[in-house]
């Protein structure tokens, strides 16, 4: 499944600049098979990839279609020289929807070091994206060993639900110790938690 994205300023799928901290931020709006989406990020790095605030289990829905294309009405090499993360981003996010067997032949886009402003969230957040591939999973206490943290399960739980890197640092791949789902951004998009693993493969009880 595709993206579409679009860099026209005339409509809702626009670049945004906003600040953060001492990163000047350009935010871009794209549509997947899983809603809107946002891709912030700085010449460094990502800042942050999410879906929209609006989506959850009570309104999600699967976008339809077959074209593995991306769409936009951009230019690519203007895309690719104005903003370089975005543009790395979008086709890594594009290819996993499109051929998620495919994802590791792409180098994960890169993540601002600005963000992890909590040394252990970072830790933890580039080993589930480093080390947790795709149609794996793990639990949280498995995830803090990983992380060098043995018996901070508790804290990698605050880690996941601190992630602003939505799919390119897969907390959906992490589980309670039960084996099931558990609760995704607060149990408010289990249903998107679900997808996101069954179309990696995956199937957990919820």
């Amino acid at each position: 499944m595709p993206l579409s994205y679009n860099l026209d300023q005339t409509n809702c799928f626009t670049v945004l600049m906003t600040k953060h901290l001492s990163c000047d931020l350009s935010s871009v709006y794209i549509s997947s098979p899983i809603g809107s989406m946002i891709i912030k990020s700085c010449t460094k790095g990502l800042h942050s990839v999410s879906q929209s605030d609006a989506i959850d289990d009570s309104n999600f829905d699967v976008i339809a279609g077959k074209c593995k294309s991306v769409k936009h009405d951009m230019d690519p090499k203007q895309l690719e020289k104005h903003y370089p993360i975005i543009n790395d981003c979008v086709a890594w996010l594009s290819l996993y929807f499109s051929e998620p067997q495919m994802i590791s032949s792409l180098q994960l886009p890169e993540l601002c070091p600005t963000v992890a402003t909590d040394k252990f969230h970072g830790r933890v957040w580039i080993t589930l994206a480093q080390q947790v591939g795709l149609g794996s999973t793990v639990s949280y206490k498995d995830l803090a060993k990983m992380a060098g943290s043995p018996g901070a399960a508790r804290a990698v739980g605050s880690a996941m639900a601190n992630n602003p890197f939505q799919i390119v640092v897969p907390c959906h791949r992490v589980l309670p110790s039960s084996g099931r789902l558990g609760n995704y951004a607060y149990g408010k998009k289990n249903k998107v938690k679900s997808w996101l693993l069954h179309h990696e493969g995956v199937s957990v009880l919820i």
